[in-house]
């Protein structure tokens, strides 16, 4: 039994920095890169490095500790223990089902957070805005499919907003043709819906990130594979 206060700040401390944000990470890019169970997607060090940045470094300094555990032996055991478990055959598919209304919980009170402390600063900021710009990137097609990492189709997990996200990113070529400026544009009135992110994003250094990392992951295939290296080999 705990009272009313230490329960809400476990639940806070588990959607917005120690579980839920890193297990939409895992997911988008395991559907980007083919990975059948989230427990395969930890096993790729490129993706366990990811998730280690969003929790450790992105997410702890602003956690709200329940006082009743800790929150870095919390994410620890998550990272370590619960999701290279395979015997939680959970697959990135079902996570990744209404990530437009997830994203505002799982990322956006991170972000609102930065905006807010005088000691923090949303420009530091890398792996939220890489796994943002995944996202898209998983968006890009029609018809409620998507396009993997070595250009398949990928049918789409159910989101109410699909529709809409693309029919903005439907014109994005995935072929090594696309420019920043182009995905600048394009993008521009996605990263300004603050129902999505919790702010515009337009506003703040997050926007030229994700604008970056998006543009560098369209680049043909394998290039959301190389992409998420770069950036993880630099963590």
């Amino acid at each position: 039994m705990a009272d009313k206060d230490t329960v809400n700040a476990a639940d806070q401390m588990k959607v917005t920095t120690c579980l839920n944000p890193l297990h939409t990470a895992l997911a988008v890019f395991g559907m980007l890169l083919g990975y059948p169970t989230m427990s395969k997607t930890i096993a790729d060090p490129d993706l366990k490095a990811l998730v280690t940045r969003l929790g450790y470094v992105e997410g702890l300094p602003v956690v709200e500790d329940p006082g009743i555990f800790s929150p870095k032996e919390f994410l620890r055991q998550v990272i370590e223990i619960r999701v290279p478990n395979p015997g939680l055959p959970d697959t990135p598919a079902r996570i990744c089902a209404d990530t437009s209304q997830k994203i505002p919980v799982r990322y956006g009170i991170t972000i609102s957070k930065y905006i807010r402390a005088k000691d923090l600063d949303t420009a530091d900021l890398e792996a939220i805005p890489l796994i943002i710009a995944a996202w898209l990137r998983l968006l890009i097609g029609s018809d409620g499919n998507g396009t993997d990492d070595a250009g398949r189709r990928v049918k789409l997990s159910p989101d109410p907003r699909l529709e809409e996200l693309q029919r903005i990113l439907v014109d994005i070529p995935l072929k090594g043709s696309v420019r920043k400026e182009t995905v600048a544009t394009t993008i521009k009135s996605i990263l300004a819906d603050a129902s999505i992110f919790g702010t515009d994003l337009n506003a703040t250094p997050l926007a030229d990130k994700i604008e970056t990392f998006l543009a560098a992951m369209c680049q043909g295939s394998g290039a959301v594979a190389s992409t998420l290296h770069k950036a993880a080999s630099a963590w």
